[in-house]
């Protein structure tokens, strides 16, 4: 195929024009890379290539723009990064992307584990039900759950103490009761642990 010319659209735009009148944005890299304005022709395997070549860096600038913002799952990338470039150009970014430790599951889960659970005072069912709506994996979300377990329990009990032992003081007034357990059930413990709390909560005060 013949190249009719190369030109330079913007600093960082160029376009490749046929002697058939097809063209294609493309970027320096790809006039370096190519050494599109020393030929006359080019073969449709080679752009191909150069198409793929493109797409991918840009994909990728694209994508480093978005975790300037704020990190991102690998799921939540490839949603955004599939309908603009296609699965083959998304995989291949995500791939490199991952490669260089900018895209980690496992590290954009702990940090979520820490400011559901940590900071907000979440149950376990709510922070992990949080990452799965981000598009962390169901065995990242349990392994990064899964140190918090053990102390269930006293956090529930720090709870109680910071928000709810005034609405505690009195066991016998079994509507305020069922309003303080139903509050933090909401915030993600389940009813036996928030029961199993509650109860020792009245022990120790006894104590």
């Amino acid at each position: 195929m013949q190249i009719a010319q190369v030109i330079q659209k913007s600093p960082s735009v160029w376009e490749l024009q046929l002697a058939d009148g097809r063209c294609y944005e493309i970027d320096h890299a790809c006039v370096l890379e190519y050494a599109l304005l020393d030929r006359l022709e080019i073969e449709e395997e080679t752009l191909q290539q150069m198409q793929m070549a493109f797409c991918q860096r840009h994909a990728m600038q694209q994508a480093i723009r978005w975790l300037n913002f704020r990190p991102y799952t690998y799921k939540a990338m490839f949603q955004r990064l599939a309908p603009q470039y296609g699965e083959t150009v998304s995989f291949a970014g995500l791939k490199r992307l991952t490669e260089m430790g900018v895209i980690n599951d496992y590290q954009y889960a702990q940090q979520m584990a820490r400011s559901a659970v940590e900071r907000k005072g979440y149950g376990l069912r709510r922070a992990g039900e949080m990452m799965r709506q981000k598009g962390v994996p169901k065995n990242v979300i349990a392994a990064v759950l899964q140190p918090y377990e053990e102390t269930v329990t006293e956090r529930l009990l720090q709870q109680i103490q910071r928000h709810y032992a005034e609405k505690l003081a009195d066991p016998s007034d079994r509507q305020m009761v069922q309003r303080v357990k139903a509050a933090l059930v909401r915030k993600g413990y389940s009813f036996s642990e928030v029961n199993a709390a509650v109860q020792q909560y009245w022990e120790e005060e006894d104590g």
